[in-house]
């Protein structure tokens, strides 16, 4: 049954127009953003799900932390337009921990900051981390952004994420990828966030 249900997570490939949802009057480049987006939320969902199920019972939740945002730094240094990108991202949002099990840590975020072209950018995510060794994570945000400089509604974004915690602070580093159609120019961001409420195992 697992080696069934990995392999429709992660091979099983649509033929453009048989899928209903991405029919063939829809733009080859909004088919390619979808599909890209698919395989990576399938891969988020099949490391959670097989991570969660191995590990053990020992589990805590309801963490408050509010996050202060930010730098970034970006791969290039100015897009096709010659404008030199906004580095500095002043921002506030919280993130709160659902649910976590040992090194596994389920949880929510959600923020608003200056973006690179120094506009108002949104953003609600689920977030997985885990837990190599104390203090220091890795995992993976998924979910809704909301900038003007990058798309005129709201997309679904996927970005790996390091983490380093000391005591109630923690740093992020966050890779926002080059993604065609959506962002062309790959960056990193650095934020941090204070814990205000509840208990973490780590």
């Amino acid at each position: 049954m697992w080696r069934s249900l990995v392999a429709r997570l992660l091979w099983e490939q649509d033929v453009v127009g048989s899928n209903p949802i991405t029919p063939t009057i829809f733009p080859q480049k909004l088919n390619m953003k979808l599909k890209g987006l698919i395989v990576r939320l399938k891969v988020v969902f099949l490391l959670v799900l097989l991570i969660t199920i191995e590990s053990p019972a020992v589990s805590s939740a309801g963490e408050l932390g509010v996050n202060l945002y930010g730098l970034s730094y970006h791969l290039d240094r100015r897009d096709v337009t010659g404008y030199r990108f906004n580095e500095r991202n002043p921002g506030i949002g919280a993130t709160f921990t659902i649910h976590e099990k040992q090194r596994s840590r389920y949880y929510v975020e959600a923020g608003i900051m200056e973006d690179s072209y120094r506009r108002a950018a949104k953003y609600v995510t689920f977030g997985y981390g885990y837990r190599i060794v104390k203090g220091l994570s890795i995992g993976v945000l998924c979910g809704v952004y909301d900038s003007r400089s990058v798309a005129e509604s709201a997309v679904l974004v996927a970005a790996p994420k390091v983490s380093y915690r000391y005591r109630d602070v923690e740093m992020h580093l966050v890779h926002l990828p080059e993604f065609p159609g959506i962002n062309p120019y790959p960056s990193f961001a650095l934020y941090a966030t204070l814990y205000v409420w509840g208990q973490s195992l780590d």
